[in-house]
């Protein structure tokens, strides 16, 4: 609930209006100050139901969510699935494999989307940026990783 009404809102609905009793909950900035205690009661309350039940009933009551979908549900969404947007492209990280990635949703006929490289790994840039982009030579490279800022 990203507001003081959803929160309340969220409350009445799964009957723990003793929440809002509760003074760390009593704003957002409090829920947000005391997120390690009302993050696990909300999941607590989230894990009695089934994702789709949320994604049906809290935009009832004007909250709004979306579900957190695995690999597989992101490929056979049907949006995903009508837009092509399945693409797959060779990975470093794939054992010589393929890694299957989500395309551009935008289609256009005189200019398609040319998909000329895979996700990086992690820092797999970081010398062409720095070098390119802010003109850091190999001497100021070196210093940034033993100083461990990069």
């Amino acid at each position: 609930a990203n507001n003081d009404a959803q929160f309340v809102k969220f409350c009445e609905l799964v009957g723990r209006e003793d929440l809002l009793d509760d003074p760390r909950y009593a704003t957002n900035a409090d829920r947000v100050r005391n997120r390690d205690i009302v993050a696990p009661e909300v999941q607590k309350i989230l894990k009695q139901k089934p994702s789709a039940y949320w994604v049906e009933e809290l935009p009832k009551i004007a909250v709004t969510c979306g579900p957190i979908n695995t690999l597989d549900q992101v490929f056979d969404d049907p949006q995903v699935l009508q837009r092509e947007m399945k693409i797959s492209m060779p990975h470093q990280m794939a054992g010589g494999g393929s890694v299957d990635l989500i395309g551009s949703p935008i289609k256009m006929s005189k200019t398609p989307v040319s998909y000329r490289c895979p996700p990086p790994i992690l820092g797999e840039h970081t010398d062409s940026v720095l070098e390119d982009v802010l003109g850091l030579g190999p001497a100021e490279r070196k210093s940034l990783r033993d100083e461990g800022v990069i």
